[in-house]
């Protein structure tokens, strides 16, 4: 696509709407780029995980779900040159904010509320679940914060690609950053 875009540029030289939509899909297709990137780390979290999730008792599915529907209407939103589904992507993205802010907080609620001695070499049993050790705990508080790290970044590029589709379809900056 970037090289499809390059190409647009050198030998048809758009100008005013046309250059935003070469320029915004050139754009687009770096976010969409680090979307996969950001995928792959959780599928890859996912396959070097053990059966149980990094923190029991944490839905990952639910933090993550918006995460996958922004991207999709972001990008639908651009096939369709639609800015009302643009608005809804960035309004949308809160939500999926508000499920990381709450995922974080949980793991750190977890770390405060045993207490943990990271030297500490006993079973520990919290409201997360059983954990062989403080280390333990640490770790699967640290891989949980990763991984919600990496969802709300996948937010964060679908509200990239929903600002750059409206100001290509608008000349609106209003969402860009």
């Amino acid at each position: 696509m970037e090289g499809e875009c390059l190409e647009l540029l050198a030998l048809q030289q758009p100008a005013a709407g046309d250059l935003r939509i070469v320029g915004a899909a050139f754009k687009i297709v770096t976010d969409l780029e680090r979307v996969g990137d950001l995928a792959t780390n959780l599928a890859e979290y996912a396959l070097d995980g053990s059966e149980s999730s990094p923190l029991p008792n944490t839905d990952y599915e639910r933090i993550a779900a918006p995460a996958l529907e922004l991207v999709e209407h972001a990008t639908d939103a651009f096939s369709a040159a639609d800015s009302a589904a643009c608005f809804a992507v960035a309004d949308r993205d809160d939500e999926l904010d508000s499920r990381c802010v709450a995922g974080t907080e949980r793991a750190v609620r977890t770390c405060i509320e045993l207490q943990i001695d990271a030297t500490d070499t006993q079973a520990i049993q919290g409201e997360s679940g059983t954990f062989s050790s403080a280390y333990d705990v640490l770790a699967d508080v640290s891989q949980t914060l990763v991984i919600v790290r990496d969802v709300e970044r996948i937010g964060d590029h679908a509200v990239n690609v929903a600002a750059r589709t409206l100001y290509a379809i608008e000349s609106s900056d209003e969402l860009l950053f």
